[in-house]
């Protein structure tokens, strides 16, 4: 038990990682929104709160399309920082970083009730002293790590760093539980169960949170032991952990087998397949290995498309070894339980945290927030064996000194990193210095450029139109042609055929993306003002759309490329009976999502097709099945209420007719 001396002078450093943590963010949290912070923040009106009745905060929780769960709470934790602090992305910066120093907190308490519980078998192993300064040396390791960087600066992934707020709880309550049990202080049984429960928060948050009993399993083989405090098998453990693994994997079996398009359905918008993404992955997770061990500026960065996919086993010639080597670490880890705990509890942590997202799902290949909660495995495991080493040999100043290096030299990455998102000029740029092969960040570039040529900060529009082209050369996606159509018709300069040659090739020949619907949805906007764009290409670009290879797999986005052309019908060519058409044809092919419904309802209001409107309006409350959709609907109704009475008052009044 630490002295009181010894709590204080802990209190006072942990603080002092705190505060170091705050400082290497602060620059950072002046930046912008980013890539998903669109569509479900700045875009997202139904997080835009006016008040906080029950009825908004719940269609606030569900308005996301993120994941299975909808993550409500990081979505309503979205919603009370708009209603209390405003749009401005400042706030929800602020708000991340807060949640990340929580974290530090946990990580901390975690970390401390792990040695405990490994002491308790080896206590030779580490001293009082040595374990505190360990558990203090891993909690500034992991709030100060550079690969932690986008949960806080990138707001939206808040959905990963309040899942693995609610997983570190868990785990933290579990092995208090754990060491009173053991101590005969107190009951396993609500331990457990209160550790368990968290599982629901953290998977509201984003489904991650689903991994908790998971990483509990890690941590009872590591550090616990399956076992009393006498050394026997602890039955109640036993018959949890197997009965919770095989209720996991027949369930997971039955769900694959009723519905094998929950993961395969996905594929059909990706430029990659699920047996190519398996090939890449453990190429992903060894550079994920390199970034946690010995992070980059360089390396790192917001966007990965510049990553190559593995096509078969020996292209690249990286993948075989890389696959070995991934499944030669997972044995080791199993492995290392019984000779080197502390090292094979960190390996199988890490491999945990991928279990989700660097897997079967079809997700982008290369993330760095995948890492939020799995990189502490490996810096425990790392900061472990130095320790050790420290501890058994004449080498201990020159390594604790390695020790306080490696957190200098994160700090100053992660102080680096945050200057550089500390606007969005000087992150594209840094993007494209860093990664000049991805689309995604020369496009960034080439955008920024656009708007500032558009504001008059610039007064040549080369670098944009440079930048753009670039960007349209690199990637599958036609966001880069569309704005550069966009930039083309606000300068009043013609459009070039290659660039609708190129928009209407991509479409027809690869995947069509959210981010190419939303590009036409963009194009579609600019038509109704400043672009000219003849008929003719446009309808060559949405044909080309409509002829997309996954398509026909993908009724929502259909349904919102209907909703696209139906409105570049009404607006642009003012063909309301072609708009009408189309936005039947997006509510018949996405029946069950409200959206189409209303505009549909609002479109034949416009009409004055009240009969049909009414009808559309009994289909939309019939979705209306838990009182989500109660505050979109509303409304609507009212809508469709005045115009009944608006159409009978004049019938009212309407002459009487005459007979000839």
């Amino acid at each position: 038990m630490n002295s009181p001396r010894e709590r204080r002078i802990d209190g006072l450093i942990l603080f002092a990682l705190l505060a170091l943590t705050a400082a290497a963010y602060w620059p950072g949290l002046s930046g912008g929104y980013l890539y998903d912070d669109g569509p479900n923040i700045v875009e997202n009106t139904r997080v835009h709160l006016h008040t906080l009745s029950p009825g908004t905060l719940l269609s606030a929780a569900f308005s996301s399309h993120a994941g299975p769960l909808m993550r409500p709470l990081s979505m309503v934790s979205f919603a009370l920082d708009d209603y209390f602090f405003g749009l401005a992305p400042y706030a929800f910066k602020v708000t991340n970083l807060a949640v990340h120093l929580l974290n530090g907190l946990l990580i901390f308490w975690l970390t401390t009730l792990v040695l405990r519980g490994y002491r308790r078998y080896r206590p030779d192993d580490l001293t009082d002293t040595g374990a505190r300064w360990l558990a203090l040396a891993v909690t500034g390791a992991w709030l100060l790590h550079p690969l932690n960087l986008t949960p806080v600066l990138y707001v939206v992934q808040r959905m990963a760093s309040l899942a693995a707020l609610f997983t570190l709880l868990g785990l933290c309550l579990y092995a208090r539980a754990r060491l009173r049990a053991l101590a005969g202080t107190a009951r396993l049984a609500p331990g457990l169960i209160a550790a368990l429960a968290c599982t629901v928060p953290a998977a509201l948050s984003k489904e991650t949170g689903l991994l908790l009993p998971i990483y509990l399993l890690v941590l009872e083989a590591a550090v616990f032991r399956f076992r009393n405090a006498d050394g026997t098998p602890n039955r109640l453990l036993i018959r949890t952990a197997l009965g919770g693994t095989a209720a996991a994997l027949a369930g997971a079996g039955t769900w694959l087998l009723l519905d094998p398009g929950f993961v395969t359905a996905g594929y059909v918008g990706r430029d990659f397949t699920l047996g190519q993404r398996l090939l890449t992955e453990p190429r992903v997770i060894l550079w994920y290995l390199h970034m946690i061990i010995a992070p980059s500026t360089h390396a790192l960065g917001l966007y990965h498309d510049d990553f190559t996919i593995s096509r078969s086993l020996f292209q690249p010639a990286t993948t075989l070894p890389a696959l070995l080597a991934v499944f030669g670490l997972l044995g080791a880890g199993f492995a290392l339980l019984r000779r080197a705990p502390l090292i094979g509890f960190g390996i199988l942590w890490f491999f945990t945290g991928q279990l989700m997202e660097s897997t079967v799902f079809p997700l982008l290949i290369a993330q760095e927030q995948r890492n939020y909660l799995a990189d502490y495995g490996i810096l425990l495991a790392l900061l472990y064996a130095v320790f050790r080493l420290a501890a058994r040999t004449d080498l201990r100043v020159f390594l604790r000194g390695a020790v306080a290096a490696f957190l200098a030299l994160l700090f100053a990455t992660t102080l680096t990193r945050a200057w550089e998102w500390r606007n969005p000029v000087d992150q594209a740029l840094y993007a494209v210095r860093h990664h000049p092969r991805s689309a995604s960040s020369v496009y960034m570039l080439g955008l920024i450029y656009a708007n500032a040529t558009l504001r008059g900060q610039i007064e040549d529009p080369a670098p944009a139109f440079a930048a753009l082209e670039r960007a349209a050369r690199l990637g599958p996606s036609i966001i880069a042609e569309t704005a550069l159509i966009f930039l083309s018709g606000k300068l009043h300069r013609p459009i070039r055929e290659a660039w609708v040659v190129s928009a209407a090739h991509k479409l027809a020949t690869t995947p069509l993306t959210p981010s190419d619907v939303s590009a036409l949805k963009s194009l579609v906007n600019c038509l109704q003002s400043d672009c000219r764009l003849a008929p003719a290409d446009v309808r060559r670009i949405f044909q080309a759309a409509f002829h997309a290879p996954n398509l026909e797999r993908m009724p929502g986005r259909e349904a919102n490329l209907l909703t696209v052309y139906g409105q570049y019908d009404l607006n642009v060519r003012r063909d309301f009976v072609s708009g009408v058409r189309l936005f039947r044809r997006a509510v018949t092919v996405a029946p069950g999502d409200a959206q189409y419904r209303i505009n549909l309802i609002n479109l034949l209001l416009v009409m004055g097709k009240v009969p049909a409107a009414s009808r559309e309006l009994a289909a939309l409350r019939a979705l209306n099945r838990f009182g989500t959709l109660t505050d979109v609907i509303a409304p609507v109704a009212r809508d469709v209420e005045r115009a009944r009475r608006a159409e009978t008052g004049r019938k009212r009044i309407a002459p009487p007719t005459r007979s000839p």
